[in-house]
């Protein structure tokens, strides 16, 4: 048996990838908030999740049949807040700490 993934175009996503300050680079414990349409997601950079275990930094939300990303808001730990507007979907985005926010590239292999 040969298995092929046939993703269905009308659904859309997009991936965070957050970087924080200095002491805390990997943006851990930062919350972000997705919204996208009348859907609104939040999601959390964590690390490990139990003995010898790891999570992904990057967070991935499903927008269903939203090809926009109305607002993308990020709240960091010491309580700064960014937030972002009118986004492209189907997308990875890199959101550094006080500077912004930039696409990132994806090629898939």
């Amino acid at each position: 048996m040969i298995l092929e993934a046939r993703p269905n175009p009308a659904n859309h996503w997009v991936g965070i990838t957050l970087e924080g300050s200095p002491k805390n680079r990997l943006g851990l414990n930062a919350i972000v908030r997705v919204t996208a349409g009348a859907l609104t997601q939040t999601g959390e950079v964590r690390s490990g999740g139990s003995y010898l275990s790891q999570n992904d930094l990057r967070l991935h939300f499903g927008l269903a049949g939203a090809g926009t990303i109305d607002k993308l808001t990020v709240l960091w730990p010491k309580g700064e807040q960014q937030e972002f507007r009118a986004l492209k979907a189907d997308r990875f985005y890199r959101v550094k700490q006080a500077t912004g926010l930039s696409e990132m590239e994806f090629s898939p292999k």
